[in-house]
């Protein structure tokens, strides 16, 4: 990093602690899609802490059950994490982050990830969100092998091209 954009970050820190602070102690962590935040490395050790209800709820969630599967997600989760309308992707995605820093946080993995590939992973994620929902909603049982749902980068190309098809197919029917 250049000087100035070192000074800059140093006085970012210490606008937001209120003190100086050692760099080392920080790192970036994502925020959205285009903005990233410092988390204290000392403080992420502890249990993080949300002031959002469903922030926390999410983060706790995956930090208790990192390898749920699908079937195993709380309806009042499942509505939470599922896009609904293309233009309310905003709260889903931010959860879906909130979801990817608690795995990381749970692994003590450092988060690498580019912005193309997180919005695929949140897009594929949706798919299978958006599958669980139709089958819970209209009580369909299926036969389907279990999916670990935080499992983002492994996901089974195969499995989410049929989930995609079974979508279609029921929006298709839907409107008939």
């Amino acid at each position: 990093m250049c000087n100035a954009r070192i000074a800059l970050v140093r006085a970012c820190l210490f606008r937001l602690s209120g003190m100086a602070v050692p760099l080392l102690r920080y790192r970036w962590v994502p925020y959205h899609s285009f903005c990233w935040y410092f988390v204290d490395v000392q403080q992420t050790n502890r249990k993080m802490k949300f002031d959002n209800p469903s922030y926390q709820e999410t983060f706790d969630f995956v930090q208790q059950n990192p390898n749920a599967v699908l079937e195993s997600i709380p309806n009042h989760l499942l509505d939470l994490w599922t896009v609904k309308d293309d233009k309310a992707t905003d709260h889903p995605y931010q959860l879906f982050m909130i979801m990817h820093l608690a795995r990381k946080e749970k692994s003590n993995l450092a988060l690498e990830i580019g912005v193309k590939q997180l919005n695929e992973q949140f897009y594929n994620f949706q798919i299978f969100m958006q599958l669980e929902s139709l089958i819970r909603e209209y009580a369909i049982d299926v036969q389907k092998e279990e999916i670990k749902i935080f499992d983002f980068a492994n996901y089974d190309k195969k499995k989410i091209a049929l989930a995609k098809e079974i979508i279609q197919l029921s929006s298709q029917l839907q409107t008939i």
